[in-house]
């Protein structure tokens, strides 16, 4: 999948109180991209206003796309580009600008709100690291709540944690194919984004 970012309309909302985004609040942003990017497989293409050319400009910064627009465009108008040159492929744009999001739908590309998208992507590269952390201290390791010596219920112990399945997740399906065919079709695919978010 592509996310395609509107880089200031997310920092601007969500960093930035001022409305001044300094480069060191760009660029962390920028490396929780390419964290939760990795984490995850996804394609991300982070796009600014601006930049030091007349024409866009881009680069490759943490393993993302970042993309300038230059001084004779917006970011706005590079965003367009690239939804309408990703038609047919999988992409899911983030933004709150209405006009963005009314480009993207003409598409049929899902568009998710700036402050829903960057408290997911924090929250997600949080619990990720947390559970990577947990994982490694926890791995193969039997806690045993009592201080009996009791070498037969140790045994037991160890052989019935090896046969212990990991829990599946529950997958949000719709129930029937009626009740599938009420959701709009621009809902449908953002669900459908989602959950391979």
């Amino acid at each position: 999948m592509i996310i395609i970012v509107d880089a200031y309309n997310v920092l601007k909302q969500m960093i930035a109180a001022s409305g001044h985004v300094k480069d060191k609040e760009r660029q962390d942003f920028i490396y929780l991209l390419a964290y939760y990017g990795r984490l995850k497989g996804h394609e991300i293409v982070v796009i600014f206003d601006g930049g030091d050319c007349q024409w866009p400009v881009r680069e490759m910064v943490a393993g993302i796309e970042g993309v300038y627009s230059g001084a004779g465009r917006t970011a706005d108008e590079v965003i367009k580009n690239y939804l309408s040159e990703g038609r047919g492929r999988e992409i899911l744009l983030v933004t709150t600008d209405r006009a963005l999001n009314n480009h993207a739908a003409h598409f049929d590309i899902p568009s998710m709100d700036a402050q829903d998208f960057y408290v997911f992507i924090r929250r997600t590269a949080k619990h990720e690291s947390h559970e990577r952390a947990i994982d490694a201290k926890k791995r193969n390791v039997i806690i045993k709540t009592s201080n009996s010596h009791d070498a037969e219920v140790d045994a037991l112990m160890t052989e019935y944690t090896k046969q212990i399945t990991p829990k599946l997740e529950e997958k949000a399906e719709y129930s029937n194919k009626s009740e599938s065919r009420r959701v709009a079709k621009s809902e449908r695919n953002l669900f459908k984004i989602m959950k391979k978010l």
